[in-house]
């Protein structure tokens, strides 16, 4: 899914999207220009673990020149089982702009 195919007004209801980049940097930042949208670089399993369950990233960032295609897998697999904490990262997001 490409962010055109998505009317703005509705990418903030995406639950969860992985997108590969080179770095990851550019897209990232990119992404969380807009409200709504909290984009994670992640280029190891705790890292993608964290930003679900402290800041419910619903955008996970892959550096994809850095990481191997197993390393991405897993990273999203680590990403996808992570719940969400809540309670003061909760507090946290609600002060975010929607």
């Amino acid at each position: 899914m490409t962010r055109a195919s998505v009317p703005a007004k509705k990418i903030h209801e995406i639950a969860t999207v992985k997108l590969p980049c080179g770095s990851g940097n550019g897209i990232g930042m990119t992404l969380n220009k807009h409200q709504g949208i909290r984009a994670a670089l992640a280029w190891m399993e705790d890292l993608a673990d964290l930003a679900k369950r402290h800041n419910n990233a619903n955008f996970l960032v892959l550096p994809a020149r850095f990481i191997s295609e197993f390393l991405a897998k897993s990273i999203v697999d680590a990403y996808l089982a992570a719940p969400f904490e809540g309670g003061r990262h909760q507090r946290r997001i609600d002060k975010m702009p929607l």
